[in-house]
């Protein structure tokens, strides 16, 4: 079997050098019921290289809840044969992370339709600075698109999907006008975000006062005008407007300067949000993690440090399978 998986040990000696990945590639090695000797030889070698082997490949062991049948490798050097009541089919394991990344990548890749006709839109894990034509500034957040149209009578954005803060240029003769599915935000010089995500619009002012009044009959109930303050915000949902409710201004910010700030927030949630810029997916494979409250400051584009923050302050175990997954416990 060696020869044919030879290409792939290759690849890791010659650039990858991800431990993680080492550890997935020789877990199936192992767990194929195929290994030969030469296979098992260059698996020690491998797991002398560095203490990290060891500990990424514990780490997988434990994960599978199969660490027994492959612990003598961890402790004896000794290679053993794990039972066939134990053995995980490479065929099996193929086909569920196979079955993951399928629902990952149609997630990824099947864009919201309105996207493909937008003035402006980003990616997941994209920020974009725009600068309009009257100097109106517009800050898209991760995985977001809006469409613009300026007149003599006013200036007019369709925000479609995502988040963006709006730092619209002062003009008292042409008002500047969010429309979103249900609202509409009318505002002359100001700043603040609009977040739809997931059947919520969410505004939140930072500066300034906005006007809010429903968008046309019959796109989801009318909602009585209404004004907000800075330093407040609103969330319309199941078609009504909830109560204003005053707001963290830094840590509703924090995404301008890319950062997520949580504040004994529910476990699942902070995957929820992290998820946001990223397309990598968390299995939770642990119930009690639910029970976990999280707290700190995070950079939004450092994965790696978020895992490991998880690791050492929660005492949460991660595996990082490749690009799309991650599996805690």
């Amino acid at each position: 079997m060696f020869p044919e998986a030879g290409p792939v040990f290759m690849e890791f000696k010659l650039g990858r050098k991800n431990p993680r990945d080492e550890a997935l590639f020789w877990f199936n090695i192992l767990k194929s019921g195929e290994a030969s000797a030469r296979d098992r030889q260059k698996f020690r070698e491998w797991l002398e290289e560095s203490p990290e082997h060891e500990k990424e490949f514990s780490k997988l062991s434990s994960l599978w809840d199969d660490f027994d049948s492959l612990a003598p490798y961890l402790k004896n050097r000794v290679p053993v044969s794990a039972s066939p009541a134990n053995r995980f089919a490479p065929a099996r394991i193929a086909a569920v992370v196979a079955f993951l990344l399928a629902g990952i990548l149609a997630v990824s890749y099947l864009q919201n339709p309105r996207v493909w006709f937008s003035d402006y839109s980003t990616a997941v894990g994209e920020q974009r600075q725009v600068l309009l034509a009257d100097q109106s500034s517009l800050f898209l957040n991760t995985n977001s698109a809006l469409s613009v149209h300026y007149d003599e009578a006013g200036r007019r954005i369709g925000l479609h999907l995502g988040q963006v803060n709006f730092s619209p240029k002062s003009d008292a003769a042409r008002p500047f006008i969010v429309d979103t599915p249900h609202l509409q935000i009318l505002t002359v010089g100001t700043n603040f975000d609009v977040v739809i995500q997931e059947g919520r619009e969410r505004i939140i002012l930072f500066e300034g006062a906005l006007k809010i009044k429903s968008s046309e009959p019959g796109s989801g109930g009318r909602v009585p005008p209404l004004d907000l303050s800075a330093g407040q915000e609103i969330v319309f949902e199941d078609g009504a407007l909830g109560r204003v409710r005053d707001v963290d201004p830094d840590r509703a910010s924090a995404w301008h300067r890319g950062k997520l700030i949580f504040s004994d927030e529910p476990f699942q949630e902070a995957l929820d949000e992290i998820n946001r810029y990223h397309n990598t997916r968390f299995i939770v494979l642990n119930p009690e993690l639910e029970k976990i409250r999280i707290s700190g400051i995070f950079n939004i584009r450092d994965l790696d440090g978020i895992l490991e923050s998880l690791e050492h302050s929660f005492k949460v175990q991660s595996l990082q399978l490749g690009t799309f997954l991650v599996v805690l416990s």
